[in-house]
């Protein structure tokens, strides 16, 4: 079994080689395998590839990504922006079922709900969604036709 002080040195240095996510404000604590990241990222997508590169160092056991989005200064996105563009998304991800999901924004919180009739449907909205920008955070309330 790794040291955890290992396992925070090389998710550390993973962080820093990927040039898709800024590291500046992450904080890396492992104990007992368990990897914790802390700080700010400035877009959601920021913060699933930072937990992304996180759970891919050999020895991480579970993960607690406690990342913040803070867009940056002058980022003035718009929840009904934000809207527009996550259904556009979703119009380009999901061509023939985008029409079944319903977008609710709220201070730049993304809600998907409705009904679809794949799994890979419902994973595919939600990662379109992590792409928009301004967007803080989701939630997939989307469920699977039975």
């Amino acid at each position: 079994m790794r040291a955890d002080h290992e396992i925070e040195r090389d998710i550390q240095a993973e962080l820093q080689r990927r040039p898709d996510v800024d590291h500046t404000d992450i904080a890396v604590k492992v104990t007992d395998g368990v990897a914790t990241l802390t700080g700010f990222v400035p877009s959601d997508v920021q913060k699933y590839r930072a937990e992304a590169v996180a759970k891919r160092v050999e020895g991480v056991r579970g993960m607690a990504n406690d990342l913040a989005v803070r867009p940056p200064p002058g980022s003035t996105a718009t929840d009904p922006q934000i809207a527009r563009e996550t259904v556009a998304a979703l119009k380009r991800e999901l061509p023939t079922a985008w029409e079944k999901v319903q977008v609710l924004v709220d201070s730049g919180y993304v809600v998907l709900a409705g009904t679809l009739e794949w799994q890979y449907q419902r994973e595919a909205a939600e990662n379109a969604v992590h792409r928009v920008g301004g967007v803080v955070g989701v939630r997939n309330d989307l469920t699977i036709a039975t």
